[in-house]
Order: structure tokens, then C-alpha cells, then sequence
């Protein structure tokens, strides 16, 4: 798949995930605007939220809103059944998926 602006520009408003297994963080946040320069997708978030705990008692902490950068070099885009975007980096252990606008909603209110 190509990824070009055209690609992204419907993910804004959605949400993104993003897991790091080597570097053990989990997070969501809104997607407030994508800008593709280069060969890096700068995702800025409306608000953002971190997962604390293990799997059976897992809840969400707002943090900072910031950034995301996708170096897309060291990304596979992988293909999926459903609408989403996930790019997936064996050498950074990370794996991020952007969500279209009502799909897999986390509500920051909770």
C-alpha cells in the first residue's frame, strides 16, 4: 500500500494506539491533525492517555498532550481486515494503529 497524504487525511478525528513491548508502554489518543513530510508521519494528538497496570486490572491516565513520529523507513505497513492503519517495527518492538473516526473509541471523560 502507498501511503500518501490522501491515505491519512480520513484518520483525522480517530484515535491511535500504541504498543511497545520492549519498551513496555500502551497508549491512545485522539488524532488532531497528520502532516506526511518526508519519509515521517507527524500525528498530533487532541489529548492522550497512558495504560497503567497488567492486563486484568488495566485502566487509563491522561497525560500530556504531544506529538507522534513515524519514521516510516522503520515501519511495515501491515495489512488489516478492517479500516485501520498499523504499521509494525520488529527493531523498535512498536506497533501503532490509527483508528478511522468512531472506530475503537476510547472516551478520555473515563
Amino acid at each position: 500500500m502507498h501511503l500518501d497524504i490522501n491515505t491519512i487525511l480520513p484518520y483525522r478525528g480517530g484515535q491511535i494506539e500504541v504498543h511497545n513491548a520492549r519498551e513496555d508502554y500502551l497508549f491512545r489518543g485522539q488524532i488532531n491533525k497528520l502532516i506526511l513530510k518526508d519519509d515521517v508521519l507527524i500525528i498530533t494528538l487532541a489529548w492522550i492517555t497512558n495504560a497503567r497496570g497488567h492486563a486484568q486490572s488495566l485502566r487509563w491516565v491522561r497525560a500530556e498532550v504531544r506529538a507522534h513520529q513515524v519514521k516510516l523507513e522503520e515501519y511495515e505497513l501491515i495489512p488489516t481486515q478492517d479500516a485501520s492503519l498499523r504499521f509494525q517495527s520488529p527493531s523498535i518492538g512498536e506497533l501503532i494503529i490509527l483508528s478511522l473516526p468512531g472506530v475503537r473509541v476510547l472516551n478520555p471523560q473515563r
